[in-house]
């Protein structure tokens, strides 16, 4: 079973932790490549919007030779302590 927890915190601070049957999901950071993003977006008109699930877009940033970023208005992390998502609002 999995369970889908969001708790909104003082200052505007949400966090989302995804509950299994271990307490604090140990992951490494989820990448893809612009190769697989293309074809996922492959046959979808121009004109479609995109919806990144509450999250504002702010641009794609190169991060290094072979790394982009997709970056959005709120910064979102995982803790490295307690495993959850920070999604925090900047404005």
């Amino acid at each position: 079973m999995i369970l889908i927890v969001a708790v909104l915190c003082p200052y505007r601070r949400a966090v989302i932790r995804i509950v299994k049957d271990d307490p604090v999901p140990k992951r490494t950071p989820q990448l893809i490549t612009v190769g697989m993003l293309k074809q996922a977006l492959e046959g979808i008109p121009d004109d479609h919007e995109l919806d990144f699930s509450g999250l504002e877009f702010y641009r794609v940033k190169r991060r290094g030779p072979e790394l982009l970023q997709i970056e959005f208005n709120e910064l979102v992390y995982r803790d490295k302590e307690t495993g959850l998502v920070v999604v925090e609002n900047l404005g």
